[in-house]
């Protein structure tokens, strides 16, 4: 009897907490942080970032889709706002090499406040003449400043590709 007393105690302080959301009025703030819109989870998917970039050494592919190995930071967003920073969240890619080819890392370049610094990600072989590689990331780029990718591959030919993924900050 003592044992069913302490269960109907414990749920009774327990059920009020349950019609807390029922009788709350939640106020949804968007993305800019007032209330007046649709609520949007993350900020920095506003302005979302994304680009391919390609280094090839002796085998022919990166310029039949216009791809290069570097780009230019914007200045400006899309709607016009001056951009702060690019912000690269995740970092992707792969290489394709001949027989006795051999991917030592994956390279991004970037400037950041001024300062230069190369990032290096390991790829990982998954069959003979491909590795790939794939990391979350937070690497900061300075607008109007370059970022170049190049993928560093021993003993033969390579085409490396990576997808850049991110968001550029605004003031």
């Amino acid at each position: 009897m003592k044992t069913y007393r302490s269960y109907l105690l414990l749920a009774a302080a327990i059920a009020p907490l349950a019609l807390v959301p029922v009788f709350s009025n939640p106020v949804r703030v968007d993305a800019q942080g007032n209330g007046n819109g649709p609520a949007f989870p993350d900020p920095a998917a506003l302005r979302p970032f994304q680009l391919r970039l390609c280094d090839a050494n002796g085998i022919q592919g990166c310029e039949t889709n216009g791809q290069t190995n570097q780009f230019t930071v914007p200045v400006t967003s899309k709607d016009g706002k001056a951009v702060l920073r690019l912000v690269i969240d995740y970092v992707s890619g792969d290489c394709l090499m001949g027989s006795n080819g051999v991917a030592t890392k994956l390279l991004l370049e970037t400037v950041a406040d001024g300062t230069f610094a190369t990032h290096s990600f390991v790829p990982v072989t998954t069959v003979s003449a491909e590795a790939v590689m794939a990391q979350a990331t937070r690497l900061y780029a300075d607008p109007g400043s370059t970022v170049r990718f190049a993928g560093v591959v021993v003993n033969d030919h390579h085409i490396c590709r990576t997808t850049v993924s991110g968001h550029l900050a605004i003031q």
